[in-house]
């Protein structure tokens, strides 16, 4: 396949330089960073193309995993019947049992 010599290249090029014994001046790293942002252009270019080919599934997924929240329920346990007593009657409560508010 055609896509596989592009993504050889860059490993071809930092394999070529390690042969030259670094002739050209230009440190390791920085041709093993140019050989990784090849690799990740390359790969990029793929995955857009593989995104192009197919717009209306990447939409529909992204769609129903945004829209599909739950309303949470609910606390079930201690705190269930506190949460349903009004305001005004749990500050009377309070007063009752001797808070000063």
């Amino acid at each position: 396949m055609a896509d596989d010599t592009k993504g050889s290249q860059g490993e071809a090029r930092l394999e070529k330089a390690a042969r030259e014994g670094n002739r050209s001046g230009v440190p390791d790293y920085e041709v093993a960073a140019q050989a990784v942002r090849e690799k990740m252009a390359r790969l990029k270019a793929l995955r857009l193309a593989r995104d192009a080919a197919q717009p209306q599934a990447a939409v529909i997924t992204k769609t129903a995993s945004k829209g599909g929240r739950s309303v949470k329920a609910a606390p079930k346990g201690k705190g269930a019947s506190k949460a349903a007593v009004p305001l005004s009657e749990w500050l009377d409560g309070q007063k009752d049992s001797g808070r000063k508010s």
